[in-house]
């Protein structure tokens, strides 16, 4: 790279999978643009065309563009050819070089890209294991779910990209099966997970036990009001478990339930719920109820801005590893923008991005390239 080395480090790892001596940009000048123009709320292989354009002599800054920038064709034929797993390990090690010496709370769940299936092919939708930072809002992992398989098969694959050492990690009720809960346990992990009906006998053991009055447990209520409602949430801890060794689920340490009232304040409608909770750890119920919370903010600050902010379910990409490397590039440049966000909104930022080239500048200074 001529200008700024860094932008040719960031894509190191990243095979280019064109016919040598049949290309007019390289690998680092295509997708450098792409993920400006990411950067910038552009979603699609036209909208990184119309920014690369527009933004030349920005982007002559960092890398060369010679022979001007990149046709809609070469974005499209460039995303359906890269390796994937390439590609993912660029999020990963971004994400671990910023997050580096954290101890937050990791959630674990999927979502998928409504966009990319193909009916006409039988091709499902893309579907994607996410792990997600609930502290810092980072996605610091994403594995492709195979369509003839389920996010149970893929766990183990999003494990490999992480070091959970010391870690609280929670989940919802579809990963909580044995295999899983060992291999938290045996990376070194603390689990949450939410038990319910695809663990029947072991359901009705917890709730009846957590459900007597007289049970030995730690409890804890607390209390709050915004949104038009009012919420009180009340959580109860035993590490009382002696019983369920029957059971034989690895790295139990306690068991829990959070009971949550929200009240209307406007009809006054109330509703309940409760959750029961298997814990690789003899959590404080305090502890229990700020991770119950937490864990919904994959998706309210990862999947709902995916979609709204980044129009990613509006995506018709279905080619190849096409849609699956473009999902890659959105997590890549929402990790990057929520860096340097502060209180601003990402949506803010990105447009900001748009309008002042110095925003966007200031967003690639703070991608820790190495």
């Amino acid at each position: 790279c001529a200008m700024d080395p860094s932008a040719c480090k960031l894509f190191a790892g990243i095979d280019d999978p064109r016919v040598v001596g049949r290309t007019t940009h390289s690998l680092a000048e295509v997708l450098f643009a792409a993920l400006c123009a990411t950067l910038c709320g552009f979603g699609c292989c036209d909208g990184y065309a119309q920014f690369a354009k527009a933004k030349i002599d920005f982007l002559r800054r960092y890398l060369p563009y010679q022979d001007g920038t990149p046709s809609h064709d070469t974005f499209g034929r460039l995303f359906r050819l890269i390796k994937p797993e390439q590609f993912e390990a660029v999020l990963a090690g971004l994400a671990q070089r910023v997050t580096a010496g954290s101890a937050g709370p990791v959630a674990i769940d999927g979502k998928t890209v409504r966009g990319s299936a193909d009916a006409r092919h039988c091709i499902p939708a893309l579907h994607l294991l996410h792990a997600f930072a609930t502290d810092v809002g980072l996605c610091i992992g994403q594995v492709a779910v195979d369509g003839k398989s389920n996010e149970i098969t893929a766990l183990p694959e999003l494990l490999k990209l992480l070091d959970l050492r010391g870690r609280d990690v929670t989940m919802d009720a579809l990963h909580t099966q044995r295999a899983s809960a060992k291999l938290l346990h045996e990376a070194g992990a603390r689990y949450v997970m939410a038990l319910k009906g695809n663990q029947a006998t072991l359901l009705q053991d917890v709730a009846t036990f957590l459900g007597d009055p007289l049970a030995p447990v730690l409890e804890h209520e607390d209390t709050d009001a915004g949104h038009g409602r009012i919420e009180t949430r009340n959580a109860r801890v035993s590490t009382d478990i002696a019983w369920l060794a029957a059971h034989h689920w690895p790295g139990l340490a306690a068991i829990g339930r959070v009971d949550r009232t929200r009240i209307c304040k406007r009809t006054g409608a109330t509703t309940t719920e409760s959750q029961l909770y298997l814990l690789g750890h003899a959590y404080t119920p305090e502890r229990l109820l700020a991770l119950s919370r937490g864990h919904w903010t994959v998706e309210n600050n990862l999947h709902w801005v995916l979609d709204v902010t980044m129009s990613e379910d509006a995506s018709l990409v279905r080619r190849d590893h096409g849609p699956r490397n473009r999902a890659t590039l959105k997590r890549v440049a929402l990790n990057a923008v929520r860096i340097v966000t502060g209180k601003n909104s990402i949506r803010h930022t990105m447009r900001d991005a748009v309008l002042d080239v110095r925003v966007l500048a200031g967003i690639l200074d703070h991608m820790p390239v190495a």
